[in-house]
């Protein structure tokens, strides 16, 4: 993914069931936003966001780990690690 080091990243994860979760399972490196908000802004879907820091140019990488499946008594059954490798420009 290549973006401009002013630009904000957004993915969105689909995830969005009370029994349904994401998470950083490996932050990136030279972030200046790097995390997931879930919240009325989202419609309660998890969306991970990702600005790189003011003055910084080359690679970072993030790992995002979702979970699904849930009954709600028993663990998650669909876990998937999603890697997100971005070229940070000018």
């Amino acid at each position: 993914m290549e973006l401009k080091r002013t630009e904000i990243y957004e993915y969105r994860t689909g995830i969005s069931g009370d029994e349904e979760g994401a998470s950083i399972k490996k932050q990136g490196q030279h972030y200046e936003i790097s995390e997931i908000i879930r919240d009325s802004t989202t419609n309660w879907e998890a969306i991970y966001r990702y600005q790189a820091k003011k003055d910084y140019v080359g690679k970072d990488e993030v790992e995002i780990e979702t979970s699904r499946g849930s009954d709600g008594t028993s663990l998650p059954t669909e876990i998937e690690v999603i890697t997100i490798r971005f070229i940070i420009t000018n």
